[in-house]
């Protein structure tokens, strides 16, 4: 006869069994038990095991005719997980293949230890880092990162120099307009850094 599968499956895991204990507790085959989860078809004297189990009816063990499609699919936690992957994964291929805007920063960057100011130009995309390097004074990473409208954040990794390599200090961030002039100024052991930047839109 054909019974619930999914049924069996959950009053089983309702009760925390394995398929090993649910084949101990009904005198049935582990085998047996496997094929009836996948397949839905057992043999009376099975089925009739179950049901005293589960201590229901056998009407309720029975699957039930032409299930509509709908109903069918969502009652498969699976099937909706690979709907929901699908979609996810349409939405990161349209963004991934969604142009990237270009950003341009201007850059004036002066140190309290004399160093600068040096100005520079810089040109990345939309969520992407961009290096300088002042010499040994410092390293600057820079991740702007549009927001709405002609908003833009500005993340930036700050480096100073040891005398042997490079180590990060501070990440400061600024909101600023696109067109407008933002400024950092960070003390750090006795230095300050000031450093503003201008972004535009290319």
């Amino acid at each position: 006869m054909r019974i619930d599968s999914d049924f069996i499956r959950i009053e089983r895991e309702k009760r925390a069994w394995s398929q090993e204990q649910l084949a101990a507790a009904a005198g049935i085959g582990l085998r047996t038990i496997q094929r009836i989860e996948s397949t839905g078809i057992a043999s009376n004297e099975s089925a009739k095991s179950l049901a005293a189990v589960f201590e229901c009816s056998l009407n309720e063990l029975r699957a039930v005719p032409h299930t509509p499609a709908h109903r069918a699919f969502w009652k498969r936690p699976w099937l909706t997980g690979i709907a929901a992957a699908g979609l996810v994964l349409g939405v990161l291929l349209v963004a991934r293949h969604a142009p990237a805007k270009e950003i341009m920063l201007d850059v004036v960057f002066n140190s309290s230890s004399g160093y600068g100011p040096s100005t520079f130009k810089m040109v990345t995309t939309d969520g992407k880092g961009t290096e300088a390097r002042m010499e040994k004074e410092a390293k600057l990473v820079f991740v702007p990162t549009l927001e709405d409208h002609d908003l833009i954040l500005i993340s930036v990794d700050i480096y100073g120099y040891d005398g042997v390599k490079f180590t990060l200090i501070s990440h400061p961030r600024v909101l600023t307009r696109i067109g407008k002039q933002a400024r950092i100024q960070i003390g750090i052991d006795g230095k300050v850094f000031d450093i503003k930047i201008k972004p535009y839109k290319i």
